[in-house]
């Protein structure tokens, strides 16, 4: 018996350690996707401030055309980028896996019903219950983690297309007479 305990307890344990590793890892991301919505925050206004500065130059007024298209690209992928970041924080699963972890599972019954289910607790049930959240937990990270790549692909996208397009202004404004 007291094998048993022992073992239950190391499995208990690891689970526990799973699921908090997997919360980590979702916190992780969310901060990361909270980086990259900053990032955004920052390039927008220089996108408007240097196309303001731009429409008013006159050694421009040949590149209307490009600077209209190429503007409105970089709004486009730095609003693909914000919207990728934005289903990182919100990811979520579907399916519903545990029973007595996670609160919205929690406030979907009655209190009695919860009590009597809390009071009736086994160490089995304990355990399924972890492994169940656990792999709840881990669909999530796949959801968030993959919605952050997107968001990152896009980001440094944006970013090299920004500096094409202020590289290949500058150098008209410089070159031009």
């Amino acid at each position: 018996m007291e094998e048993k305990i022992k073992n239950f307890n190391k499995i208990s344990d690891y689970t526990k350690t799973v699921f908090s590793h997997n919360q980590d890892l979702i916190q992780l991301a969310d901060n990361k996707a909270s980086i990259i919505i900053g990032v955004i925050s920052v390039l927008i206004p220089i996108i408007f401030g240097m196309d303001v500065f731009i429409s008013t130059n006159e050694k421009l007024l040949k590149l209307m055309v490009f600077l209209y298209i190429s503007f409105l690209i970089s709004v486009a992928l730095l609003t693909i980028t914000f919207i990728y970041a934005i289903l990182v924080i919100i990811a979520r699963t579907k399916e519903e896996y545990g029973d007595s972890i996670f609160f919205a599972n929690i406030i979907k019954v009655e209190l009695k019903k919860y009590e009597v289910f809390i009071k009736n607790l086994n160490e089995k049930l304990i355990l399924e219950d972890y492994i169940k959240e656990n792999y709840a937990i881990a669909k999530i990270n796949e959801k968030k983690y993959k919605m952050f790549r997107n968001s990152l692909i896009f980001l440094l996208i944006s970013v090299l297309f920004l500096i094409f397009r202020y590289i290949l202004i500058f150098s008209c404004l410089t070159f031009t007479t």
